[in-house]
């Protein structure tokens, strides 16, 4: 983040401390809100069936990228694959599946996901 004369942040992007996330309004284009056509993006959980590892990401398009996953194009999964989906969420903007993928990835997010029986 950048900071102006004031002292003040700009909202430029980046992480925020923990608690000062500052909700931001969704952004729909007008023509999604008349047709009620919405863009999902989905937080999703991977489970190698070979190492029994979890890989936490978000996309907008869940069955491409799990096609990427097990093809061998993204590096860090390459070595794990096959690779199965064994838990998602859906979110409007990308902003919002950003930070629930974030949240997964913490401490908190992993005993949630342990006490929930997800993983």
């Amino acid at each position: 983040m950048n900071a102006r004369r004031d002292g003040r942040a700009d909202e430029c992007g980046g992480l925020a401390p923990k608690g000062s996330l500052r909700e931001k309004p969704s952004r729909l284009y007008k023509w999604e809100v008349e047709t009620k056509k919405y863009v999902l993006f989905s937080v999703y959980i991977l489970r190698s069936t070979k190492t029994g590892n979890h890989y936490y990401g978000h996309t907008k398009n869940l069955e491409k990228r799990l096609k990427a996953h097990n093809d061998g194009k993204v590096r860090s999964t390459k070595a794990y694959r096959p690779w199965k989906i064994i838990y998602t969420e859906k979110f409007l903007t990308t902003s919002e599946a950003f930070r629930r993928e974030l949240f997964f990835k913490s401490i908190e997010g992993y005993q949630y996901l342990k006490k929930e029986k997800i993983i």
